[in-house]
């Protein structure tokens, strides 16, 4: 069987079966009622917003105006702490801006609780002794990091229909088709940030033989991923050689976070490719393990 053909089969067959499987529902229901409620709270706080300036200036104030208030924009300034990404931030309906924050703070956890069995599992219970006679160890882990992303994007895409649904129902001004256009291009952001997470995932299931270790694991490589990234960009630390520390943070995801908002092509580009190789490297280094032992 081609290598393209065996891949395809595994990753739909690692789809459907955990689109199948209790743990998908209530995977999809966190991500539609985790993005419902949060939502839910960031039109009070529009509103609440909204309120305020109306007050100031003593007329109605639309959420685009709200949005490009000097306010606004000062605070997008200093989160971005670059002008033109705080500029392309301002211009992105808030419903997007604020699913974009969400989902890339919370959709890396989630992901550690739904693949982390993905290898782990199989290899738990002996399963993988029977698909391993019908193709070879990169086709199959391929197929499951493959189907693993997809099962990913489909929960993102849930919350971001949960998102729009909320601006739709309690922003009476919200530009639908806008918002809907800004939340897709979002979720595809999300899932390229989110897969460089799915790799660490994938990689500590490959590397464990128990769901449980293989859990352990991937927490303790994300935990340290973020903090050392975090620790690399912090402002005393990188003022002092900012070319070598600048580089060192693209090895772990949160260094291509803000670029993903920047408003260039290539440097939104640059930032999605840097957290591909991220993931697939991981992916990789599970692999090199998980090819070498017995299933």
């Amino acid at each position: 069987m081609p290598r393209a053909v065996s891949i395809r089969l595994v990753a739909g067959f690692d789809l459907l079966e955990s689109l199948r499987s209790r743990r998908a529902l209530v995977l999809f229901s966190l991500y539609f009622l985790g993005a419902l409620g949060a939502s839910a709270i960031f039109t009070r706080v529009i509103a609440a917003l909204r309120d305020e300036l109306e007050e100031k200036v003593g007329r109605a104030v639309g959420v685009e105006q709200l949005m490009s208030s000097p306010g606004m924009s000062r605070v997008m300034g200093a989160l971005a702490g670059d002008p033109d990404t705080a500029k392309a931030i301002v211009a992105i309906p808030p419903m997007a801006i604020f699913y974009g924050w969400l989902a890339m703070n919370f959709v890396p956890l989630l992901v550690l609780f739904t693949s982390s069995d993905a290898v782990s599992g199989d290899l738990a219970n002996g399963t993988v002794r029977f698909s391993l006679f019908r193709t070879d160890r990169l086709s199959w882990a391929t197929g499951k990091l493959i189907g693993q992303t997809l099962l990913m994007s489909v929960g993102v895409l849930v919350g971001a229909i949960a998102c729009w649904l909320v601006g739709w129902l309690w922003l009476d001004d919200m530009a639908l088709g806008q918002t809907a256009y800004w939340l897709l291009r979002m979720s595809g952001r999300i899932v390229v940030y989110s897969f460089a997470y799915l790799g660490i995932v994938m990689c500590a299931s490959q590397l464990a033989r128990t769901p449980i270790r293989s859990g352990g694991l991937a927490l303790l490589i994300m935990f340290f991923c973020s903090l050392a990234g975090g620790v690399v960009q912090a402002g005393p630390i990188m003022e002092q050689a900012p070319q070598v520390f600048g580089a060192i943070s693209k090895l772990f995801p949160n260094g291509h976070y803000i670029r993903l908002w920047h408003p260039g092509a290539v440097e939104s580009g640059t930032a999605m490719l840097g957290l591909i190789v991220i993931g697939l490297g991981f992916f990789a280094l599970g692999f090199w393990r998980f090819s070498r032992r017995d299933a």
